[in-house]
């Protein structure tokens, strides 16, 4: 394939090379077997990689969470104390009246 959707014929002079892209552009021929350690390798380092984000995923929902329940925290408090002044005013406004 030359792109995802437009292929070319060829031909394979030998089945037993195989060229293999190293990254950024670079490639290698390679054996089957020296092909197949090196993907093999490569899965690993993807699976690693890909295990310590969804780590870091689960540590920064935590983190999101904790704030969320942080900021609820502080939201009550301040309706709370909102309210508080607001009956503390109606009361002195009441006792004016009565006076």
């Amino acid at each position: 394939p030359l792109t995802a959707s437009l292929y070319a014929p060829g031909r394979i002079r030998d089945p037993n090379k195989i060229i293999v892209e190293l990254g950024t552009g670079f490639y290698v021929e390679k054996s089957n077997k020296e092909a197949h350690a090196f993907l093999e390798r490569k899965i690993k380092i993807v699976d690693s990689n890909s295990e310590n984000i969804v780590k870091v995923i689960q540590v920064t929902r935590q983190n999101v969470e904790s704030i969320n329940g942080a900021m609820r925290g502080k939201m009550l408090e301040i309706r709370a104390r909102s309210e508080g002044l607001k009956h503390q005013k109606e009361i002195q406004d009441a006792m004016k009246q009565g006076a």
